[in-house]
C-alpha cells in the first residue's frame, strides 16, 4: 500500500501548497479565492485524487487481512520451505530467478544509486512527515560522489521499500523515553564502499530493534520476533524478499547490532557492487 499512501500524501501536500498554508491539518476548496479558478480546479482534482485513493485502499484492505490471517498459505505460495530454483539465463542483461512459485525478471544496468533511490527516499520522507516520524536522508543528493552500481533498478527500489515499510511500521513500538515523549526517527544513509567499488546503504531507526538472536531468523519467510509480533500485525515476508532480491543482484543485506548513527533500534545494511 505504500505507493497508494504516497499518492495520498502528495495530494495533501498539493492541497496545502495551493492554499498557501503548509501547516494546515485540513485544506478545503472554500479557502481559495473564487477569482483563482486555476487553483480551485487544481484543488478539486487533488481532493478527487485523495478520495479515489482512499477508495482503492478500502478495496484492497481485505487482501491485507487475508494475508495476515492466512499467512501460512501465502508463505507456501511464495516458496517458504522450498529450495531455490536454478538460475535461468535469458540474455546478457535479463535474468529470471525462481523461488518456489515466485518468478522475477531482472534487467541489470549500471546506475548511480542516489539517482534511482533519491525519488523513493523523498516520497517516504513525505509519508513520514504526515505520520509524525522524523525522517532524515543523507547521501542522496545528485552531487554525491557515490560510484555506480550494477543492479536491477526496479528490484533495488522494491527491496528498499520493504525496509522502509518495516521501519515505519515498527518505529513507534518502543516505549517513551524517560521524561519526554519519544520522537520516532528513521535515517537512511548512502555512502561509497570502504574497500570495494560500489555503495553501502544503511536504514536505521530508534524503534524496538532486532535482537541478536533473531538477526538471521527474521529473513525466514513467515518468522516474526517475539518482541514485536504482539505489537504490530504483519506476515514476516518483507525482509526475506528484500534479501533475496539484493543477493540476486550480487549484493548483501544484513542486520547490524549498531549503525553509523547509533540510533538504538534496528540497523539494516545493504552493500552493492559495481
Amino acid at each position: 500500500k505504500s505507493p497508494l499512501q504516497a499518492l495520498r500524501t502528495y495530494g495533501k501536500l498539493l492541497q496545502r501548497q495551493l492554499a498557501e498554508d503548509p501547516d494546515a491539518a485540513a485544506v478545503l476548496i472554500d479557502r481559495i479565492s473564487p477569482n483563482n479558478s486555476q487553483n480551485r480546479e487544481a484543488m478539486r482534482l487533488a481532493e478527487e485524487m485523495i478520495s479515489q485513493n482512499e477508495r482503492v485502499v478500502d478495496l484492497i484492505e481485505p487482501l491485507d487481512d487475508l494475508v495476515n490471517h492466512h499467512g501460512r498459505a501465502s508463505q507456501l505460495l511464495l516458496g517458504v520451505g522450498t529450495e531455490r530454483s536454478p538460475l535461468l539465463l535469458k540474455s546478457s542483461d535479463e535474468t529470471d530467478f525462481a523461488s518456489g512459485s515466485e518468478l522475477r525478471q531482472y534487467h541489470f544496468e549500471t546506475v548511480y544509486p542516489q539517482d534511482v533511490l533519491g525519488p523513493l527516499i523523498y516520497t517516504y520522507q513525505a509519508i513520514c512527515r504526515e505520520q509524525g516520524i522524523h525522517f532524515v536522508a543523507a547521501g542522496f543528493e545528485p552531487e554525491n560522489n557515490c560510484p555506480g552500481v550494477t543492479v536491477s533498478t526496479k528490484h533495488l527500489q522494491e527491496a528498499l521499500s520493504n525496509l522502509l515499510d518495516n521501519a515505519i511500521k515498527y518505529v513507534r513500538c518502543r516505549p517513551r523515553a524517560r521524561g519526554r515523549p519519544r520522537i520516532p526517527r528513521i535515517k537512511c544513509t548512502l555512502l561509497p564502499n570502504e574497500h570495494r567499488d560500489g555503495a553501502t546503504l544503511y536504514v536505521e531507526d530508534n524503534g524496538p530493534g532486532i535482537p541478536t538472536i533473531d538477526a538471521e531468523k527474521v529473513f525466514v519467510r513467515g518468522y516474526r520476533g517475539d518482541n514485536v509480533k504482539l505489537l504490530v500485525e504483519g506476515n514476516g515476508l518483507g525482509l526475506g524478499i528484500a534479501r533475496e532480491m539484493i543477493e540476486d543482484m550480487n549484493g548483501t543485506l544484513q542486520i547490524l547490532p549498531v549503525g553509523p548513527n547509533k540510533m538504538g533500534g534496528a540497523t539494516i545494511q545493504i552493500t552493492l557492487l559495481c
